[in-house]
């Protein structure tokens, strides 16, 4: 059984929009729009959703006049709609009374402020994901929902071709927006584009909310960080097209940093041609390798297997597992016909959409090959290879997190420098390094950016051998008025006593949860072991050994163990309610042997665990 519009009132909105379409380079009065909008709502029983879609551009061009006796003129949009109609309007006439298709593919989407997820069911291996560039990660949060439906859309084509798809989201406004349209024009324009979609391809769309305890997979999916979706900049790809080219498909790419038409990426992404390059063979093709660093080794493995010809591009890393394999005692492989090596500037890149990469941030040039180029470029061509892995190595001298925090202090200074139009070559003079030490004092509150910049800038010059400014007596009492002038009253904590501890043992272990027994044992090891937070939160339930009378515990990594070593720590056992070696630590039995002992704790159904 069927129910069908009228043929009177599809020739009286037919005449109606021909008479508009007639009009359309001269304005219209607004009534006439008005009556055609309110013919195809109307017919909203038969026409569905798509009554209201396809009229929301003329419903804004209304809403722009004063008054009803107004004229307009219509926009490229509503005029888009008319045709559409005028076309179309016979084929969704009529519809069945009740729909009995069935649901052939099921679809989960979300957005997060990172990025974007999606998955299909009924295909386990069909996951898409990206990240949003940072003008979409301004976007509202309905616009990037409904751009999270538009772009799972395109990556899962192959497979939604020609089925009826139920689409499963946790915003109620992408529901209504996907399927009426909206009065906001970057969220209609979307929606159209989603309809489009649908209609070329012949998929029967159809929204559903779901709570989002319900679409936990694609909101994991939606927050994933990928660092390595760096790329090569336009123009240096052009270079080496150029003279290695044409390539044919790039290897490593999402939709947004792809070189070539034809790609690969990791999850479906729209117009990638494969997923996951690794399942095909690269053989007959001119490939473009660009692969994260982790994947530099099986890459060339692949490419080696497949006997694949192309262009891979690597760190220049004497020191990583990946450079025996393309450049053994300094002789690059038979393979490698050619190699050229790229501009170190940060413009040579384009850098990751998650801030926090290596490439197209920063330049890659380091101070020890600015400072003794004119020595390197004079030695043999194995020892310059030789001195190509000093800088990797010089960069251990150092714990990992100081040698992070000097070189950001160490970037600001040069910073500082090019804007001021200052020379950035070392070693800098003490007048220089006085000056810039006095401009991070008037922007502080504190004495600790100072001493930051300070001790940046001699580690720059001592960790390549160079005399240090800040050996300079000037420069010294510069950080000295800086320590005066920016002094601040010390406010001493109150030291933990065994009054304390009997005091939170009465208060907490009357009726003990398991948080009071956490918080109880973590204070006295503590106390019993001279234990810093952090040291207390990495040690693992391996870690700790007992004895009759005494327990061992394994710290790893310590603010005073400067080499990593690790160090075992005896406590005896006291016999009192304080100690620690006797103190409930059998509910420590209950986790794996790699399971931090104190963790985070979550309430689940009123249960801590």
């Amino acid at each position: 059984m069927t129910i069908s519009v009228p043929h009177r009132k599809i020739v009286k909105v037919k005449c109606s929009i021909t008479d508009l379409l007639k009009s359309k380079s001269k304005n219209v009065k607004v009534r006439d729009v008005a009556s055609v909008v309110g013919q195809l709502v109307s017919m909203k029983l038969v026409l569905g959703p798509l009554s209201q879609l396809m009229t929301r551009s003329l419903s804004m061009d209304i809403l722009i006049v004063s008054t009803w006796h107004s004229s307009l003129k219509l926009s490229c949009h509503s005029i888009h709609q008319l045709k559409f109609w005028l076309g179309n309007i016979d084929k969704h006439s009529s519809r069945a009374l009740v729909d009995k298709s069935l649901t052939t593919r099921l679809v989960y989407s979300d957005a997060s402020d990172s990025g974007f997820g999606g998955y299909c069911v009924e295909i386990d291996s069909d996951k898409s994901h990206g990240q949003w560039s940072a003008k979409e990660a301004r976007q509202s949060s309905t616009w990037r929902e409904l751009k999270a439906v538009h772009l799972t859309l395109l990556s899962f084509i192959p497979n939604l071709k020609s089925n009826r798809v139920m689409w499963c989201t946790d915003n109620t406004n992408v529901v209504s927006i996907v399927e009426k349209g909206s009065m906001k024009i970057h969220l209609q324009t979307l929606a159209l584009h989603i309809f489009e979609i649908c209609t070329k391809q012949s998929i029967q769309l159809y929204m559903q909310w779901i709570p989002r305890c319900d679409n936990q997979t694609a909101d994991y999916l939606s927050r994933m960080i990928d660092y390595d979706d760096w790329g090569i900049s336009k123009t240096i790809f052009q270079q080496i097209e150029r003279k290695w080219g044409p390539h044919q498909t790039d290897r490593f790419a999402s939709y947004y940093n792809t070189k070539l038409q034809c790609f690969n990426s990791r999850y479906s992404n729209p117009g990638s041609d494969v997923v996951d390059c690794f399942t095909v063979n690269w053989g007959g093709f001119m490939n473009w390798v660009v692969p994260p660093v982790c994947l530099i080794p099986r890459a060339i493995k692949h490419m080696s297997e497949c006997k694949a010809k192309g262009t891979l591009v690597i760190p220049e890393w004497h020191s990583a597992c990946f450079w025996p394999m393309v450049c053994p005692n300094s002789v690059f492989i038979p393979q490698v016909r050619d190699w050229m090596y790229l501009p170190r500037s940060k413009e040579a890149y384009v850098a990751s959409r998650i801030k926090g990469g290596m490439f197209g941030e920063r330049d890659l040039s380091d101070t020890f090959r600015t400072t003794y180029s004119d020595e390197i470029a004079t030695l043999p061509r194995g020892v310059r290879e030789l001195a190509g892995a000093l800088p990797g190595l010089l960069a251990g001298c150092r714990a990992d997190s100081t040698t992070t925090k000097y070189t950001y202090g160490f970037g600001a200074w040069k910073r500082w420098a090019i804007v001021n139009s200052m020379s950035v070559k070392l070693p800098l003079s003490p007048l220089h390094c006085a000056l810039y030490l006095l401009s991070v004092i008037q922007q502080s509150d504190s004495i600790s950016p100072v001493q930051t910049a300070f001790y940046s800038i001699r580690h720059a010059h001592t960790c390549i051998g160079l005399a240090s400014p800040t050996d300079n007596s000037l420069v010294r009492n510069v950080l000295e008025a800086a320590r005066r002038k920016l002094a601040k009253d010390v406010c001493k904590k109150e030291p933990i006593t065994i009054s304390l501890l009997e005091k939170l043992y009465d208060g907490r272990m009357a009726d003990p949860s398991l948080y009071d027994l956490r918080i109880m044992s973590m204070c006295l090891l503590a106390f019993a072991g001279f234990l810093r937070s952090a040291e207390l939160l990495q040690i693992t339930r391996s870690d700790i050994v007992f004895y009759d009378a005494h327990m061992m515990v394994f710290i790893e990594q310590s603010k005073t163990d400067v080499y990593r070593d690790g160090a075992w720590l005896a406590i005896g056992r006291t016999n009192t309610k304080l100690c620690p070696v006797a103190f409930r630590f059998e509910m420590w039995t209950c986790g794996g042997e790699a399971t931090f002992c104190y963790g985070h704790l979550s309430l689940l159904t009123g249960h801590v665990c």
